[in-house]
């Protein structure tokens, strides 16, 4: 068997990548976590995915732009500052 038999068609790539972001989006909608400056959120999806080492590693967060210790805050910080009219 050829392995390029095993991988998934271009279609098959397609549709799955568009249901994660489908999936992401949704998550965004349901948690009123808009308004958010989608290029942000691609960039940040695209470092954690390309993110090397041990997620569990003391340097892991080192790699981003933002540490991951400051997720909480910034989070908080966002919905505490949403004007109340999108929530």
């Amino acid at each position: 068997m050829i392995m390029s038999a095993l991988l998934p068609t271009p279609a098959q790539k397609d549709s799955a990548s568009y249901m994660l972001g489908l999936n992401f989006g949704m998550m965004i909608l349901t948690n009123h976590l808009g308004p958010v400056n989608y290029q942000e959120v691609m960039a940040g999806l695209k470092a954690a995915a390309e993110a090397t080492g041990n997620p569990n590693g003391e340097t892991f967060s080192e790699q981003f732009r933002i540490g991951l210790g400051e997720m909480s805050r910034i989070l908080d910080n966002h919905y505490e500052t949403k004007p109340s009219c999108l929530s």
